[in-house]
């Protein structure tokens, strides 16, 4: 009797780890997006052909672009301190929908939620 209460202890302490695990990661993904939104600056930028790209771009492949503050510059680099970032939702796999933003890079979440990190600088 007392190995199956152990044993129902232990399963249920592996199971709140996990959930635990996943809802840290989607906590963290949720704070990239909201500072990034937060740090939204309403300019247009030029893309790589010199055409003008509005400060907000929602496409129709479910991704969003926009220029954000807060780049740092701890040197004082003559450079902006604006970047370009964009973010995708990808839901062709299986399970929750993907949240990337756009580009290679470390992935925040569990359970389907990654965000992973690049800019257009």
């Amino acid at each position: 009797m007392a190995i199956g209460g152990l044993s129902s202890v232990l399963t249920a302490r592996t199971h709140v780890a996990e959930a635990l695990a996943r809802t840290t990661a989607l906590h963290e993904g949720y704070l990239r997006l909201r500072n990034d939104f937060q740090q939204l600056r309403i300019r247009p930028v030029r893309d790589g052909y010199g055409a003008e790209q509005p400060a907000l771009l929602v496409r129709p492949d479910d991704a969003v672009n926009f220029t954000r503050g807060g780049w740092r510059n701890p040197l004082s680099q003559p450079r902006s301190s604006l970047e370009r970032v964009a973010y995708l939702l990808d839901d062709k796999r299986p399970g929750a929908p993907e949240l990337a933003r756009a580009g290679p890079g470390p992935g925040l979440g569990a359970g389907g939620a990654a965000v992973s990190s690049r800019s257009k600088r």
